[in-house]
């Protein structure tokens, strides 16, 4: 994966500085807001270093953050070392260090310039390891060292306003019942990557290339976590375009990812009404000629609107109990109807009559509700490269 300078210059030096036996650092603020992973310095004789990446307390050295305490080559020229990921943030000010086990002479480039802050310390080499904090420097400001941290980009979210769909691909739907658990991967999962970013509450998986296994379709309810891959992937990079002069690299190549499946609406209407009855009084007549009764009623539809009540007679009904059940009977028939609505979906050969579904609307008000299947139709134009499933809904 690519880098970027996070902290420093990447101009070379002209001046050989930095004695034996003492630490050196230049202070510098961060130009981007990232992870630093690399240490590159810019050396004038070979010799063994080690770096450090210190925050800046009151324009000196203060609080260690990353460090390399083990020596490492370098030779002359530029020379870039592995260093623990460490974050920063932009236009931060922090202090890279470096010191080295040079006998004699000078083994580090600056470039004189008044204004950039240096800072310098007798230290012996040998068996040094970088303090925390870092205490007893002398600072000065009229020329820099010649390094630079680099790492990978964080890029942030505050004010920045990214489009996350298109087209009418609106609705998410799950047939399976809310307490349903199923396993969807198969396969020796070997898939890990990182450096995917999204805006903050938003969960996203990016696959590239087509999935080398084949499986089940399963079908989750939100709330319920599941595995996210499986099988052995063969990676590589493709660069993919943020902000203007930020270039994000994610990971893609061949992977044989699977997530779990939602079922994407392709539209969809609805309509909620409320019943012209919601209260009803069943009158029935027992052996001997005396009337029965038994009522039933919406309360949450009474609440709403009002009492709408509605006299039935039944000589059939001999007992107020069965009066009772019709009446519920009745009631439940005038709930069924009160919610209804179509939407169209891919075709989806598990869908089945009676099935009941949850769908997911934000713009139609509708947030995991839940309708029974009633009626199923299939549309098949391909003139139109048409080929999609028409689902009628009631309340359950």
């Amino acid at each position: 994966m690519s880098t970027i300078k996070l902290i420093g210059t990447d101009t070379s030096g002209t001046i050989q500085g930095s004695a034996p036996n003492q630490i050196s650092l230049t202070r510098w603020t961060a130009l981007s807001t990232g992870t630093v992973t690399q240490f590159k310095i810019h050396i004038c004789q070979a010799c063994q270093v080690k770096v450090a990446l210190y925050a800046d307390s009151s324009g000196s050295p203060g609080a260690l953050l990353g460090a390399v305490n083990t020596g490492q080559q370098v030779s002359v020229g530029w020379n870039t070392l592995s260093f623990p990921d460490t974050p920063v943030t932009k236009d931060a000010v922090y202090w890279l260090a470096q010191i080295s086990d040079i006998s004699s002479g000078n083994y580090i480039y600056y470039n004189p310039e008044y204004g950039h802050a240096f800072a310098y310390k007798s230290q012996p080499y040998a068996g040094f390891s970088w303090p925390d904090p870092l205490t007893g420097v002398t600072v000065a400001s009229d020329y820099y060292y010649c390094h630079a941290a680099y790492g990978g980009l964080k890029i942030g979210t505050a004010g920045f306003t990214q489009p996350l769909s298109c087209g009418l691909l609106k609705l998410r739907l799950s047939v399976k019942p809310p307490a349903t658990i199923c396993q969807s991967a198969c396969g020796t999962p070997a898939l890990t990557f990182t450096g995917v970013v999204s805006p903050s509450g938003v969960a996203e998986v990016i696959v590239y290339g087509l999935p080398g296994l084949k499986y089940r379709q399963v079908l989750y309810p939100p709330s319920v976590t599941v595995p996210l891959s499986a099988g052995i992937p063969v990676i590589s990079t493709v660069k993919l375009i943020g902000p203007p002069g930020i270039t994000l690299i994610i990971i893609g190549g061949s992977p044989a990812v699977l997530k779990y499946v939602w079922h994407v609406v392709l539209g969809g209407s609805y309509a909620a009404e409320t019943p012209d009855i919601n209260r009803v009084c069943v009158i029935g007549r027992d052996d001997d000629g005396n009337s029965v009764f038994g009522t039933a009623e919406d309360t949450v539809e009474s609440e709403l609107v009002g009492e709408r009540l509605d006299f039935r007679q039944e000589p059939a009904v001999a007992t107020a109990d069965g009066a009772a059940e019709l009446a519920a009977s009745a009631v439940n028939k005038m709930r069924l109807n009160k919610a209804s609505g179509m939407i169209v979906v891919p075709p989806n050969c598990g869908q089945e009559l009676w099935d009941v579904v949850q769908v997911w609307d934000l713009a139609a008000n509708q947030t995991g509700t839940r309708f029974r299947v009633i009626g199923i139709k299939f549309d098949y134009f391909p003139a139109k490269a048409c080929f999609q499933q028409r689902l009628i809904l009631r309340k359950p």
